[in-house]
């Protein structure tokens, strides 16, 4: 009577303790999903946040030779290859000393989708109002960088122009003639509203001390 006993409460706590052991190792997955998803979360902040700082410094770096400077219609390249100094956008420098090779304007189209890739990518990393703010800087800092890139190319062709004209009539064009049509395509685009932008947007980022607060939010 007594074995029989003894089996039954075998019987009874065998499927609980089995049912247990299920619980904790479900529990247990759960959470090394958990850890696995906020390590993989982090990583893909990490990567995201050291290239708004690269974009940050750059733009510091390059800020007085860009804000409130008209002579950006007849020339672009300084400034263009200072926005560009860092390993994943130094091939946008081709495009710009080249500006009418087809070639050298894919490798340039491809960076700035690169860009407005990782300005979706922060927003949706960051879903608050700092993340939208980053996410903007880096869109309106890729606005920039192909809106610099289509003055350079009509200050290319207004040059080819003036070549062509000087070697069929060996007149050349006159300068404010020419300053006129450099500023006009500059006014067209809004170049200048863009760099007005991208400084209102970097001026916020540094007097709120919104960098600090984005790495806050990207700590575990």
């Amino acid at each position: 009577m007594k074995d029989k006993t003894v089996e039954i409460v075998i019987n009874i706590l065998l499927p609980i303790v089995s049912l247990i052991i299920a619980l904790v190792a479900i529990f247990q997955t759960k959470k090394q999903i958990e850890l696995s998803n906020k390590q993989h979360l982090f990583d893909r902040r990490l990567e995201k946040y050291i290239i708004v700082k690269d974009l940050l410094s750059l733009y510091s770096e390059n800020r007085e030779i860009i804000v409130d400077r008209e002579d950006l219609i007849r020339c672009v390249e300084c400034q263009f290859s200072g926005l560009t100094n860092v390993s994943y956008l130094t091939d946008m420098i081709f495009a710009i000393n080249e500006p009418l090779k087809s070639d050298k304007q894919n490798v340039f189209l491809s960076k700035c989708e690169m860009l407005e890739k990782y300005a979706v990518e922060i927003s949706l990393l960051w879903d608050n109002d700092i993340g939208q703010i980053f996410s903007e800087f880096v869109k309106t800092y890729k606005e920039l960088l192909n809106k610099l890139y289509k003055q350079r190319v009509c200050i290319s062709l207004i040059d080819n122009y003036n070549k062509g004209e000087i070697y069929s009539t060996g007149i050349k064009q006159n300068s404010t003639v020419t300053d006129k049509q450099m500023l006009d395509n500059a006014k067209r685009m809004k170049l200048f509203e863009t760099i007005n932008e991208i400084d209102r947007i970097y001026n916020r980022i540094i007097n709120e001390n919104l960098e600090q607060k984005l790495i806050d939010d990207l700590k575990l």
